[in-house]
């Protein structure tokens, strides 16, 4: 892989400059030498709905949470699948739904991972093109686009949505369903929070791991410190398990009534993606509603209350 690596726009007319870095081993030419910036023309019926050996076709919602994972109904170019692995919380019975899509049948395995508050999806327009000479595989993280919990998490749970909490969850992915390890590692793509994501994947994971390209990777995630810090501060005076899903009714009602609900509002959403991308006239309108359709899941914003009290990796 090279030493800076131009990559097209993930959605709209915005374009970055990744950065990546081959890790200690000598690996295989990465096939991403440029994401080209131009749409795929949507072909055939909707996506299959399919999932891993593992996990049965449709897992049902309990707790009164039926009906609540979105259903398949994006148009993908064809040779695109839409599947969903089920995968279990560690240290817990919490299973959990993980959407993802897969394209390619040769080539280096590559892992493409979305930003905060997006999904798999905002690289539609780059899957089909890398399929041509990788094995691609874009995934929803936990609490993102189309992954939620079956069930409403308990205490017991111990569920965080962390940087720590994702990252298990990737590297079970690329070991469960990419089939990953030491005789072929992938390479991972991050944009955001995905960058931040695939760092921590390769550094504490580095036999899944060939090598990385950062779109636009944020620094740092959360204020809190991590969980195995010996100075908590603050943090220390309260309960143990705080900030784990789910959070506490009054806290929960405080952050959606000052927070969430005004950035889930459409116009927050427009305006906020339109300060991110270099052409604003991009951000089109099923972008904002794919979004809108992640916050209205019944654990949405417990989930979201989650993360702004999450624990630093």
């Amino acid at each position: 892989m090279r030493a800076s690596v131009e990559a097209g726009r993930l959605h709209g007319n915005r374009r970055f400059f990744a950065s990546s870095q081959r890790l200690a081993q000598p690996q295989p030419r990465c096939c991403v030498a440029r994401l080209r910036t131009h749409t795929v023309a949507a072909q055939g019926n909707h996506a299959s709905t399919s999932t891993s050996s593992s996990a049965p076709a449709h897992t049902p919602f309990v707790e009164d949470l039926a009906g609540a994972l979105v259903e398949p109904e994006e148009v993908w170019p064809e040779g695109v699948s839409e599947k969903y692995w089920l995968w279990t919380f560690p240290g817990s019975s919490l299973q959990t739904r993980v959407r993802y899509f897969e394209a390619g049948t040769s080539g280096p395995p590559l892992l493409l991972l979305h930003g905060f508050g997006v999904g798999a999806y905002h690289y539609e327009r780059n899957i089909a093109e890398l399929s041509k000479a990788c094995r691609v595989y874009a995934v929803d993280v936990l609490g993102q686009g189309s992954s939620w919990p079956v069930r409403a998490a308990t205490a017991e749970d111990g569920l965080y949505i962390s940087v720590d909490t994702w990252r298990q969850q990737l590297a079970d992915f690329a070991v469960d369903v990419m089939k990953v390890g030491p005789s072929e590692r992938c390479y991972v793509a991050g944009n955001s929070l995905g960058g931040l994501l695939a760092v921590q994947l390769a550094a504490l994971r580095p036999e899944l791991v060939a090598g990385l390209v950062l779109l636009n990777a944020t620094p740092f995630w959360s204020f809190r410190p991590s969980l195995s810090a010996v100075s908590q501060g603050v943090w220390a005076m309260l309960p143990a398990g705080f900030g784990s899903v789910p959070v506490p009714q009054k806290l929960k009602d405080f952050i959606g009534k000052y927070w969430w609900d005004t950035l889930r509002r459409p116009g927050t959403i427009r305006t906020m993606l339109q300060l991110v991308y270099s052409d604003a006239g991009s951000v089109d309108e099923g972008t904002v509603k794919r979004i809108l359709k992640a916050t209205e899941q019944p654990l949405a914003l417990d989930v979201f209350a989650a993360i702004a009290l999450a624990p630093k990796p």
